[in-house]
């Protein structure tokens, strides 16, 4: 049972009930990022301004930056690190790294 139950992402059942993470803890945090970082910029009509921008065809790989600036402004709780490459066999691949800790909203 939690005191502040704030829903999971992804949204699921589980034993017949939502499943839920307390408020402030790693896992709420963890799925306010993923929220983030699945929602592309003008997809909430009721906030335009959140998520991500799309990176798909950008030019030289995702803009890390961008993403970075992104979670610091929508989820400041998350003290994050982003990395990237691109695939060793395929160029056309890069892959990003989004590493997230926890600090207080202090």
């Amino acid at each position: 049972m939690t005191d502040i139950p704030h829903f999971g992402l992804p949204f699921r059942i589980e034993y017949g009930r939502a499943v839920v993470n307390e408020q402030d803890t790693t896992d709420d945090v963890l799925a306010c990022v993923l929220a983030i970082l699945l929602c592309p910029t003008g997809y909430r009509a009721e906030l335009p301004e959140f998520g991500i921008d799309d990176q798909t065809f950008h030019e030289n790989g995702p803009d890390e930056e961008s993403i970075a600036l992104s979670i610091a402004r929508w989820e400041p709780r998350a003290d994050t690190l982003i990395t990237g490459e691109r695939d060793r066999v395929d160029e056309l691949v890069y892959y990003v790294a989004v590493r997230l800790g926890t600090r207080s909203a202090d």
